[in-house]
């Protein structure tokens, strides 16, 4: 049967039992999370497997709380994509309101592709 509780051993997903799952559960299992004006992007690892039929785990899941795009949410396999998603996300919600993230340095304007979307795109569609 495959595992569906995991915990993570450094940023590496591994099976583990439900009491191990839940100890992880009860503590900070933030990968990111960063704040651009009312909006708030948080990625997490998940503890339980997300994955439906075949393929590997789904463990780690970015949201957007607030703003035009509340409510969007992408699911990863590893840490690495994890953190390359949140970094998608937040680079959306900057170009989408033309705000920076809060403690962050500003953007160099080469730097900035706002990834091909208009300000009145209403999905990510990633």
């Amino acid at each position: 049967m495959r595992p569906i509780h995991y915990k993570l051993d450094g940023k590496k997903p591994v099976p583990c039992d439900l009491t191990e799952m839940a100890k992880v559960f009860e503590s900070d299992r933030g990968v990111a999370q960063t704040k651009i004006g009312d909006v708030t992007i948080s990625t997490v690892f998940l503890c339980i497997d997300h994955q439906f039929g075949d393929g590997p785990p789904v463990l780690f899941e970015t949201m957007i709380f607030g703003g035009q795009f509340d409510q969007y949410m992408q699911r990863y396999h590893t840490w690495e994509e994890a953190e390359a998603g949140h970094g998608y996300a937040v680079d959306f919600i900057s170009c989408a309101t033309d705000q920076e993230p809060k403690d962050q340095e500003p953007k160099k304007e080469e730097d900035i592709k706002c990834l091909g979307f208009g300000k009145s795109e209403r999905s990510l569609d990633i």
